[in-house]
């Protein structure tokens, strides 16, 4: 069997079969703008459409290839998604600020992805640029931190991946 670095790294069966029996490596990213003292005034997410045709804001997220480094993956998923110009700073550790499973089913952790069981390395990215989204995104939108509240992350956002917000926007010390 010979491997794909470019695309799923195995043929699209394989990697379906896979995807049902073992974990796989994301990362969730975090795009937000800072002030001149560094703190958060922003937090960017992207507006995509769902099978169902639900319109929710979501992430920048993606799989880790097969032998691509994380912070290759950072860097991919940050140009796929937002664009050549968004001009964002990839962390220069890549310790995460939390580690998150998602799950085929509602779960214990309240993170759920239909394909798989997924384990996403999470990180804030400083955004200085203009961002252009690309791929799936219908848009890219920067929402005020004090216009972000539980209820509203929890309502706009699908699969739970609110809490990721919450999890970054507290590891910054901006929101309990």
């Amino acid at each position: 069997m010979a491997f794909d670095l470019d695309e799923n790294w195995l043929p699209g069966d394989d990697f379906e079969a896979i995807r049902r029996r073992i974990p796989i490596v994301y990362v969730n990213l975090v795009p937000i703008r800072v002030d001149e003292s560094g703190s958060v005034t922003q937090v960017g997410l992207l507006l995509t459409a769902s099978a169902e045709g639900e319109i929710r804001r979501s992430l920048v997220t993606g799989r880790v290839k097969f032998r691509e480094g994380i912070r290759e993956a950072i860097i991919r998923h940050l140009d796929k998604d937002l664009g050549p110009v968004a001009f964002a700073r990839v962390p220069a550790t890549l310790q995460p600020f939390g580690v998150f499973e998602y799950f085929p089913e509602a779960s214990q952790t309240g993170l759920v992805d239909s394909r798989q069981h997924a384990i996403a390395l999470g990180y804030t990215i400083v955004v200085a640029g203009e961002c252009q989204p690309s791929q799936a995104a219908l848009d890219f939108v920067w929402l005020d931190i004090d216009a972000i509240t539980d209820g509203f992350l929890e309502s706009e956002m699908a699969n739970g991946q609110h809490f990721v917000v919450k999890s970054a926007l507290s590891y910054l010390g901006v929101m309990r």
